[in-house]
């Protein structure tokens, strides 16, 4: 078989679109729970550290699998609103409550921690559409609490139940033809590629070092966002990895020429499905689209796993991703609206919001009268 690259994504109307290439709304965390996700409690704490040291942090639920809340004063419309916050940001691909925790079982951990000190609302970001984190916040609003649910981010994924024959096929033409031509230029020019999966290597740290030294040599590094360039988030960034790869959950794939790193790509297994989590390239080999080769490759890999389901790419939804994204899921913002006088008033505010929105009325264009030219 053939091993493709795509540049080009086809726009409706285009000779090679089919609608087979149009992206689905797909549920890759639907099933998926947190057990080894990244809201385990020990990536949770090291999460806090990193990006919100000197928080106040809140913690209900279960000792083994805490639900962990930053706890902040935000300020609206001159009032200091009481919030507490999931731990997320762009460093985690998703939210999900621990395993057994219930809606009633959430219902009464919010109501207790109100009584201690009151709260006015309580997001949970990235919470994925049609995840048993989205139907428990969910059941919430149904037991009586007041809730908003709204569409917060979109994550490109892959479906790994096809075979790489059948994933090839669903692509448009052009990718199949631009990812054979650019393999066999890179096979022109730098002779065998190789291909290696390298979590499972005893030296697999110092290839770690090398793909963090290869992101920060390319534009994060010149726009001064690669993880080596902030001491705390390459911390993050090594202890989270050094736990999945002791865990088996990570897949560190890299392509190469003899000593020469081209790409990496490193995946994060949770259950079912998977992250990509971080990839990245030599910018010197750019005109050889070594991470597009990277990519399929990776891809294959995945297919050829009968355990996997999904490869979420994470949000959000760029031209690159898309050319290689089979769908989409929904990351969800969910508000709980505390009992509060801020909590009601804020809440009722959004509601008429909501029912002014609903009933605004568009003028027709007026009509040229009979009389008028």
């Amino acid at each position: 078989m053939e091993v493709p690259k795509g540049f080009h994504y086809p726009n409706a109307g285009s000779a090679d679109y089919d609608a087979e290439h149009v992206m689905e709304r797909q549920s890759g965390y639907a099933n998926a729970g947190p057990i080894g996700s990244f809201q385990d409690a020990d990536l949770q704490e090291l999460w806090i550290q990193t990006f919100a040291p000197g928080t106040k942090v809140r913690r209900t639920g279960p000792p083994d699998g805490p639900i962990h809340l930053l706890s902040e004063v935000t300020p609206f419309l001159g009032i200091g609103v009481r919030r507490l916050a999931a731990a997320t940001n762009q460093h985690i691909p998703a939210y999900h409550l621990p395993q057994d925790v219930t809606a009633p079982a959430l219902g009464e951990m919010l109501g207790q921690m109100s009584r201690q000190s009151p709260w006015d609302i309580v997001e949970f970001d990235l919470v994925p559409e049609g995840s048993r984190t989205h139907r428990c916040l969910k059941e919430l609003g149904r037991l009586g609490w007041r809730t908003a649910i709204r569409v917060w981010q979109v994550s490109p994924v892959v479906r790994l139940d096809l075979t790489p024959e059948e994933y090839l096929k669903s692509r448009a033409k052009s990718f199949r033809r631009n990812l054979t031509t650019a393999n066999n230029r890179a096979e022109a020019t730098l002779g065998k590629l190789e291909f290696r999966e390298v979590a499972g290597d005893p030296q697999w740290e110092t290839w770690l070092s090398r793909a963090l030294a290869l992101e920060a040599a390319g534009w994060k590094g010149q726009a001064g966002t690669a993880i080596v360039q902030s001491r705390a988030l390459e911390t993050f960034y090594q202890s989270v990895l050094c736990r999945f790869q002791s865990r088996g959950q990570l897949r560190f794939y890299v392509l190469r020429r003899d000593t020469t790193l081209l790409a990496y790509a490193m995946v994060v297994v949770c259950g079912s499905s998977c992250v990509g989590w971080k990839t990245s390239y030599d910018p010197e080999f750019a005109f050889l689209s070594p991470g597009t080769l990277l990519q399929w490759r990776v891809i294959e890999a995945l297919l050829n796993d009968p355990h996997l389901t999904h490869m979420d790419m994470m949000y959000a939804v760029t031209d690159w991703k898309r050319r290689w994204a089979t769908g989409t899921e929904n990351r969800l913002k969910v508000t709980i609206y505390g009992n509060t006088l801020r909590g009601r008033s804020l809440y009722l505010a959004r509601e008429l919001r909501g029912r002014l929105r609903q009933r605004k009325v568009v003028p027709e264009p007026a009509t040229p009268c009979a009389n008028n030219p």
